[in-house]
C-alpha cells in the first residue's frame, strides 16, 4: 500500500504543494500503536486547497526551520499523547491528543492531533493536524486553522521516527 518506502524526510523539500496534496491523499491512516517517542519534523509548502496568503505559508516554514523541531508521542492512561518539540533542547509545548477520524481535506481516515486541550493557549486551541503514513517511519501532515466551524487548510509537515 505504501509506495515511497525509499523516500526520506529530507526529500520531502524537493515536493511541489501538488505533489504533497497527492502524497497525502495517497497516503494511509497510520495506528497508534507505530507512534511512539520523538519523531524529526520539518516544515513544508501549504496545500493547493488553502486560501491563506503565501506570506503565511513562507513565515510557517521560516519558524519550522529555526524553531520546531517535530513531536514527541507517549501513551498516558493508555491514550496516545504528544507535544511539539522546539529547540535543540527539545522544550515540550503545545500538547494534543491523538484521535482517529476523518480528513477535512479527503474524508477519508487519519489521525487527528487535536490541540483542544488544556493548557494550550488562544489560538493554539484552534490547530488541528490530520497525519497519514506515506513510507517506512515517515509521516506527512496538513495543519487545519479551525475556529469553530471554519476548516482552513494550511501548511504541510513531515515527520521521521528518530
Amino acid at each position: 500500500m505504501i509506495k515511497f518506502d525509499f523516500m526520506k524526510l529530507q526529500d520531502l523539500r524537493n515536493f511541489k504543494a501538488e505533489e504533497l496534496d497527492k502524497l497525502f491523499i495517497e497516503g494511509i491512516s497510520p495506528s497508534q500503536d507505530e507512534l511512539e517517542g520523538f519523531f524529526v519534523g520539518i516544515s513544508l509548502p501549504q496545500t493547493t486547497k488553502t486560501f491563506l496568503p503565501r506570506a503565511f505559508e513562507k513565515f510557517a516554514i521560516f519558524v519550522g526551520d529555526k524553531i520546531w523541531k517535530g513531536k514527541v508521542f507517549m501513551k498516558i492512561d493508555g491514550e496516545l499523547r504528544g507535544a511539539n518539540i522546539l529547540t535543540d533542547f527539545k522544550i515540550p509545548v503545545f500538547p494534543f491528543r491523538v484521535e482517529q477520524s476523518n480528513s477535512f481535506l479527503d474524508g477519508k481516515p487519519c489521525l487527528i492531533l487535536n490541540y483542544r486541550i488544556f493548557p494550550n493557549p488562544f489560538p493554539v486551541v484552534f490547530i488541528r493536524d490530520e497525519l497519514r503514513k506515506i513510507g517506512e517511519k515517515l509521516y506527512l501532515g496538513v495543519m487545519f486553522l479551525y475556529p469553530v466551524f471554519l476548516k482552513i487548510p494550511s501548511i504541510y509537515f513531515g515527520l521521521e521516527k528518530e
